[in-house]
């Protein structure tokens, strides 16, 4: 039982350094490509995005030994960063003016979505792949 346990703890503390790895990279390219280079506390928010994807996996694997739950869980975390990607969006589009400072907050929807919603959807695919392997193994007592 406490080697399952050590085992799921040690894979989801690998599945948040990779994610946030993975994550962070597509974050600084993303970056670099935008021309952002003031965004100094990016990668801490992204950190603690993963962080909350990681504790979300790992109670949903602690809790039910169900690959089937994993997947499900999965998908309805892509489908929540989806929506509210799009809700974030279409509020910045729907508040875009003409004249001085109009798009502020279309271009603060965009910072949101490409700095942070696009590169903690990373997090999702590589906490399913390593945490599924846990979940699908039989608990040795």
């Amino acid at each position: 039982m406490i080697g399952s346990v050590m085992l799921l703890f040690r894979r989801s503390a690998f599945a948040f350094v990779l994610s946030l790895a993975l994550g962070g990279m597509l974050q600084q390219v993303i970056m670099l490509a935008r021309t952002e280079y003031e965004t100094v506390y990016s990668p801490l928010i992204l950190a603690g995005i993963i962080a909350v994807v990681t504790l979300v996996f790992t109670l949903v694997a602690r809790s039910d030994r169900s690959t089937t739950r994993m997947s499900r869980t999965a998908v309805v975390i892509l489908v929540v960063m989806l929506a509210l990607g799009l809700i974030i969006y279409a509020i910045g589009l729907a508040l875009l003016q003409p004249g001085f400072a109009g798009n502020i907050l279309y271009l603060m929807a965009l910072f949101v979505d490409f700095q942070f919603l696009l590169p903690a959807a990373v997090a999702v695919p590589v906490h399913w792949l390593l945490l599924r392997a846990v979940v699908s193994k039989p608990i040795v007592e």
